[in-house]
């Protein structure tokens, strides 16, 4: 009955013996003998008895029970053995992985062994990529880049990963590290990646080394460089078909590239004949141009790259996603009539958030999903536009009960809306805006919208702009109200009610120093709550974020100095001994900051 061998597929056959007797010999499948040694092998196997284990049902569901063709049938219990601790002799993952394990220990030199003395058969690229890597975090450029080269000496071929990790450790390094001989061996690296993408075969081998575009991050390099020129070079020399041709990815670090810019090189010379702080030799140094100037020349940049963008689109097109939108909105947001105006075609085709009077296209682009950070690069060009008008707009539609985007307005969305009400002077939209994002934040469910220290701080100094005493009375009201032990407020915003006291005096001076013991005692409390060692914890928070930090401290020492001041010119203040208090503390706080950081905030104080 089991005489035809073509009856049961080899695959069949194969899973009913899983575990087959080792002394059992095998025949032909044809044969029924064979058959007969299966059954023996498939009972001593330790699969549970089945009264009709060999019938043609069985046989064709257990076929069908291979892992390559399906879950296997929960019926029948397989066993396995059990793995042996000995996984036999080593591999390249077991380098790689004792490697990794070293390099967490901090157990670097070891590491850098482990990997050089294997065989290398067994070294791989996976383990060179990890001590690479590890050199570079340590900011150990040279070993890193020697490594490289004993792995190129020893036949290791480099990987994407290799590639990635050294544009990455360059794209973050600081100006003092990116020398010549640092931007000549980036150069080499990019040169090298694309002529190992152009090598590859297969398409497979081709998107596992340009899943991150060789361009895209050698041009992050030539950002922080501040190397412009030569990123337009880069560009200009990329293929126009092919894996290397511009995508997404290289349009978008091209606009951050340009809207981070904050100098202008006086001239077009490479990284070969000086580094990225070096006037040319030989030239003249010219007077360095006003920051507006600069933004100006990165938004037109960015303007002409746009254009290109649409052309490469309609050549060889490639998904314009949410990371490409925003920088190219950031980019352009600084610029001029024609910059913005491009911008607001841009949130209006590819955002779909279109102005009231504005004509429906013909032939519309799918919007893309709005996120936050698309939401607040099209309202900061609205109010860029100074369209205040249309960042209420947005929002009024955004904010609507069951709108299947509301919940993508933020805070920071809300302090955009402040921003368009001050710049028209309307203290009363203002309040009322303020008014709303406290009620809807808390509500259960609601936004999260509740005013944070910005939105505090930008509704002050339009009071203060518009010397509008009352409205900044009321936000200073309602700044109280709001205040509890969970939330700090920070020395920007305290700064701002007391410069607000202080600056809008009535004609009434009992009544003015009686405003200024209030805001004085404001401020006492707000100090009072501060950690005692909040210097230093802000001294390793500057390390994340160095800017805010830097903000911190200069406004500590603006209040400390107001504080002195007002209390020099009322004697009857100065006579409270918790003022003397308040005055030490700030004393304590104070932080030596050069000039020129202070000079960047000279307009915000």
């Amino acid at each position: 009955m089991y005489s035809s061998a073509s009856r049961y597929s080899l695959e069949a056959l194969a899973t009913s013996i899983r575990f087959s007797n080792p002394v059992v010999h095998f025949r032909s499948f044809g044969s029924t003998t064979y058959l007969k040694s299966a059954a023996v092998s498939y009972k001593i196997s330790g699969v549970r008895k089945s009264p009709s284990a060999f019938t043609s049902a069985t046989l064709e569901r257990r076929a069908r029970a291979h892992p390559k063709q399906g879950p296997a049938d929960p019926r029948v219990e397989y066993t396995s053995p059990r793995p042996s601790k000995d996984r036999g002799p080593p591999r390249q993952v077991h380098i790689a992985t004792k490697v990794k394990e070293l390099c967490q220990a901090e157990n670097f030199d070891e590491a850098v062994e482990v990997c050089t003395n294997a065989p290398v058969a067994l070294q791989g690229a996976a383990a060179w990529n990890i001590i690479i890597h590890h050199a570079l975090s340590e900011g150990r450029y040279n070993y890193a880049y020697t490594l490289y080269q004993q792995m190129k000496k020893r036949h290791i071929i480099p990987t994407g990963a290799t590639y990635t990790t050294f544009m990455s450790a360059y794209a973050q390094a600081k100006p003092e590290i990116l020398t010549s001989t640092q931007l000549e061996r980036a150069q080499g690296l990019y040169k090298e990646w694309t002529n190992l993408a152009l090598s590859a075969r297969t398409d497979n081998a081709i998107a596992a080394i340009t899943s991150v575009h060789p361009a895209a991050a050698y041009i992050s390099v030539l950002a922080n460089a501040k190397l412009y020129q030569t990123i337009w070079d880069t560009f200009y020399d990329l293929n126009v078909d092919g894996p290397l041709a511009p995508n997404q990815f290289v349009f978008t670090s091209m606009f951050i590239a340009f809207a981070k810019r904050a100098t202008i090189p006086s001239d077009t010379t490479t990284f070969k004949a000086t580094t990225s702080g070096d006037a040319p030799p030989g030239g003249t140094v010219e007077a360095a141009p006003s920051l507006s100037d600069i933004r100006v020349k990165n938004a037109q940049d960015a303007r002409l790259l746009w254009r290109m963008v649409l052309r490469t689109l309609e050549r060889r097109p490639f998904p314009v996603d949410s990371h490409l939108v925003v920088a190219a909105l950031r980019a352009l947001q600084h610029g001029e009539l024609s910059e913005l105006e491009l911008a607001l075609k841009i949130v209006d085709e590819y955002l779909g958030l279109r102005a009231p009077d504005a004509p429906v296209p013909s032939e519309p682009i799918k919007p893309l999903e709005l996120n936050v950070r698309l939401l607040d690069s099209a309202l900061s060009v609205c109010n860029a536009a100074k369209r205040p008008d249309l960042t209420r707009h947005f929002l009024d539609i955004l904010t609507t009960p069951g709108h299947p985007q509301r919940t993508i307005v933020s805070t920071g969305a809300m302090n955009l809306l402040i921003e368009a009400y001050a710049s028209l002077g309307d203290s009363r939209q203002i309040i009322k805006t303020i008014d709303w994002m406290i009620r809807e934040g808390a509500l259960p469910g609601g936004l999260e919208v509740i005013p944070g220290n910005s939105s505090w701080c930008i509704a002050l100094r339009a009071c203060l702009v518009a010397q509008d005493w009352d409205a900044a009375k009321t936000l200073t009201k309602r700044l109280a109200s709001t205040t509890n032990s969970k939330r700090m407020i920070d020395a920007e915003t305290i700064y701002l009610v007391l410069k607000v006291t202080y600056a809008l005096k009535p004609t009434n001076e009992r009544l003015y120093e009686r405003q200024l013991r209030q805001a004085l005692d404001a401020v006492y409390y707000v100090v009072s709550v501060w950690p005692k060692d909040s210097n230093a914890t802000q001294e390793l928070y500057a390390k994340l974020n160095p800017k805010r930090v830097e903000r911190r401290f200069v406004f500590q020492n603006a209040l400390g100095d107001l504080v002195k001041k007002i209390l020099n010119e009322f004697d009857g203040l100065r006579s409270i001994p918790g003022f003397d208090d308040l005055t030490y503390r700030l004393n304590q706080l104070r932080t030596n900051i050069p000039d020129k950081i202070s000079a960047h905030y000279k307009h915000d104080l």
